[in-house]
């Protein structure tokens, strides 16, 4: 999404999504503390949500509940599996197998792509292994490696891909090590201190100098 906006859209776009994003954290937190108030101990932490306002204001503050959580996971999903279907066929199929492929042909390629990368999804929560907590604090290690390399990449001319990947691929290694072997409370941070690390290990030694001119692509004749 952030790519298809307009440069002078962009920051009024990110500022206000930021405002109003705000008061979540506070409003769940309060939710939080007001659980026990109510006499209401989940039995996961995120059940807390739908149970108090099941308790406040009844079934139908229950399926309003659901209703949100619904439509915040399928904005999200929609989005995922458009942007990994895109990558799959523009980069993959298109660049790597087929380059004189058309639009109706790149067309069939991504709804196939969405396919299969939504059936994908689907099996991986069969087993249903862990609670929506416990699937974020697991997923913390992948994401927090992937801070400082993104960040340095987008801001300095300096970081070469090699130190990006080896930060992102350690750094995740280090952070799933310690899920395990420490616990679930140290996972991202032990991910992006190992991250950050190697991404200044990179900035200090290397002599490189990006140009964003070798990511242009050449247009192609229609």
């Amino acid at each position: 999404r952030a790519l298809a906006f307009r440069g002078k859209v962009a920051m009024k776009a990110f500022l206000l999504g930021g405002l109003l994003w705000l008061p979540i954290p506070i409003v769940t937190g309060f939710i939080a503390l007001a659980a026990p108030q109510l006499g209401i101990f989940p039995p996961s932490a995120d059940m807390v949500g739908p149970m108090v306002a099941a308790e406040v204001l009844g079934k139908v503050g229950a399926v309003v509940v659901f209703v949100v959580v619904f439509s915040a996971l399928a904005s999200s999903l929609d989005s995922l599996l458009a942007a990994t279907a895109d990558l799959v066929t523009r980069d993959f199929y298109h660049k790597k197998f087929n380059p004189q492929a058309g639009d109706r042909q790149l067309m069939r390629v991504n709804r196939y792509s969405i396919i299969g990368l939504g059936v994908l999804t689907w099996l991986f929560c069969l087993p249903q292994i862990a609670t929506l907590g416990a699937l974020l604090n697991f997923a913390g290690a992948f994401v927090a490696s992937t801070i400082f390399p993104v960040v340095l990449g987008l801001y300095s001319r300096r970081i070469t891909g090699s130190y990006a990947a080896v930060a992102m691929t350690l750094g995740t290694v280090l952070g799933l090590i310690s899920y395990f072997m420490i616990g679930f409370y140290v996972a991202a941070l032990v991910s992006c201190a190992v991250s950050a690390s190697i991404c200044a290990i990179g900035l200090w030694r290397s002599k490189a100098a990006f140009e964003w001119d070798q990511l242009a692509e050449r247009e192609e004749s229609l």
